[in-house]
């Protein structure tokens, strides 16, 4: 895998999240403090803070797990797929991988286009409010500087306003 820019291995990639040891459980698996970095979690709902989801702790455990998923040809069912889809808040990817094991996204060229012109439109928005911060800003600047609010800031000094 890359990771800024550089090839790692797998092992390497993970090891950082295994730097942070916290305890044991019940059970005497070892848990560590880390951040969220995989497409396969189970969450405890009762601890579950969506503002910060993606606070974490890895269990070194004695357990194992399929995230079906993941697979290239998935056998998990279409209704099942589809009711994780329509239900889940907090899911990030559900859809299928590429060749080179990345999400990949099969929208229409419609789709795409109001995507485009969206995000035009979200510049032109955020280049207008900045002409009128400074058109505003401006403003200001002239009436601090104008004879007639000098005037008026030192009568209110006078009268202890």
């Amino acid at each position: 895998m890359f990771l800024d820019g550089n090839k790692i291995g797998i092992v390497e990639y993970e090891m950082q999240f295994w730097t942070n040891y916290i305890g044991t459980n019940q059970t005497g698996d070892d848990l560590y403090r880390t951040t969220l970095d995989t497409t396969f979690a189970l969450y405890n709902k009762k601890y579950f803070n969506p503002n910060d989801r993606y606070q974490a702790i890895r269990i070194a455990g004695k357990f194992t797990s399929k995230h079906l998923g993941g697979l290239r040809e998935s056998i998990v069912p279409l209704d099942e797929i589809d009711f994780y889809k329509s239900t889940s808040r907090y899911s990030y990817f559900g859809g299928k991988l590429n060749s080179d094991e990345e999400p990949s996204f099969d929208i229409s060229v419609l789709e795409y286009t109001k995507m485009a012109e969206l995000i035009e439109s979200l510049k032109e928005n955020v280049n207008d409010l900045d002409s009128k911060v400074q058109e505003q800003n401006k403003m200001i600047q002239s009436i601090y500087a104008s004879k007639k609010w000098k005037l008026m800031s030192r009568v209110l000094k006078i009268f202890g306003r």
